[in-house]
């Protein structure tokens, strides 16, 4: 599991995760990594 998002772009990707309707468990193709 290599880390390839910044801190800034991690945060991102959980405020999408939170704005998104589907449950964290879900993960999108987008963000394999997490």
């Amino acid at each position: 599991m290599s880390r390839r998002l910044n801190p800034e772009a991690q945060r991102c990707v959980e405020e999408y995760l939170q704005a998104i309707p589907y449950p964290v468990e879900r993960r999108p193709l987008l963000i394999p990594e997490l």
